[in-house]
């Protein structure tokens, strides 16, 4: 095996109290912790997961049920992180802010995360303690407040902390899915939310018969996509919170593979017109549109880059479908990849540095 590489740990004591979307607490970045990589495979860390300390008012035991459940399920879904199995699960006398590492140690964890719950009015509270078996300082403390929420709620918030702090990802389980669906006995496909486990389908459109590429747009509770209300394409935004649906352009043309600006004020989509497809960034407020390619060529599969400079997309004008990036500014167009047979589906890495 290679030789072990062990990213700086990380100390990062309390706080976060601000909400994200709807019942979804929001959270601070981390800093970087530790993860054991060995040559091209991770080997995952064992987190061990005890039952939470309840404080004398506490959330009822079906919430805490559901919050265990839940957490377990999450950091076991990541992949880099594997929990310790609930039978080597040990009864730590210690307070909830220590711990006593030999056992834990014995039983297989690394990483061991301690939690306390308790009820402040129409609020649950979650604190939680995560420790390396070769530190009994804390490596991370945090509290969080959930208003009205479920226990699956504050499990994905405790999850996305417990791995941003470990492998320093951005957050992934305060996320939603959005995909198009057909219930049995619908006539239509229509746009439907769940959350990372597929549960809590709800639908978020009616009379679409077809949804063409959701997407959620930044900063907003809502969704651009294309839909075909009146058999037409449409790109249009799917607000959430108010259930409602805005057409943004219109056309008896094909319009597919919406991107959306990291402010969430534009986006970019490929537009047939005169039989040609060109790329075109559309404003959402006004639905004024910019035309940035032209030619004979069919561009396609539009991806912004996180810093909104520029788009990287498909084309086939150099005979096969390849990569191109263009620059929003300049709208100067140059390959990035001329090889192979068929290249398409771009996308960028959040820091920009990969496609």
């Amino acid at each position: 095996m290679a030789p072990r590489q062990t990213f700086k740990s990380c100390l990062l004591i309390l706080a976060i109290l601000v909400t994200g979307l709807p019942h979804r607490p929001a959270m601070a970045n981390d800093e970087s912790a530790v993860v054991n990589v060995y040559g091209t495979q991770i080997k995952p860390v064992v987190v061990a997961l005890p039952a939470p300390v309840i404080e004398r008012r506490g959330p009822e035991d079906v919430w805490v049920g559901e919050f265990r459940n839940r957490l377990r399920a999450a950091i076991a879904f990541h992949g880099a992180l594997k929990p310790l199995p609930q039978k080597a699960e040990l009864t730590d006398e210690s307070a909830v802010d220590q711990i006593n590492p030999a056992p834990w140690k014995a039983a297989g964890a690394e990483i061991i995360v301690k939690t306390r719950l308790g009820v402040e009015g129409d609020q649950t509270i979650a604190e939680i303690w995560m420790f390396d078996v070769a530190d009994p300082k804390p490596i991370v403390a945090r509290r969080f407040r959930v208003a009205n929420g479920s226990g699956a709620d504050m499990a994905d918030a405790v999850a996305d902390a417990i791995i941003g702090a470990l492998l320093d990802s951005p957050p992934m389980f305060a996320s939603r899915l959005a995909f198009q669906y057909r219930q049995p006995g619908q006539r239509w496909r229509e746009l439907y939310t769940a959350d990372w486990t597929g549960q809590g389908l709800t639908q978020r459109s009616s009379s679409q018969k077809l949804i063409l590429n959701p997407v959620f747009i930044p900063g907003q509770y809502a969704i651009l996509a294309v839909g075909y209300g009146n058999r037409i394409p449409a790109l249009g935004v799917f607000d959430l919170a108010a259930a409602t649906h805005r057409e943004i352009l219109s056309t008896d043309a094909t319009l597919h593979g919406p991107t959306v600006a990291a402010d969430g004020k534009s986006a970019v989509v490929a537009w047939e017109r005169n039989g040609n497809t060109d790329l075109y960034q559309v404003d959402l407020t006004t639905g004024k549109t910019r035309r940035l390619t032209s030619g004979g060529e069919a561009d396609l599969s539009p991806t912004l880059s996180p810093d909104g400079q520029s788009v990287v997309f498909v084309s086939d004008r150099k005979g096969n479908p390849y990569l191109y990036r263009l620059d929003l500014k300049t709208l100067a167009t140059e390959p990035l990849v001329l090889d192979g047979v068929y290249l398409g589906e771009p996308e960028w890495s959040p820091d920009g540095r990969y496609i």
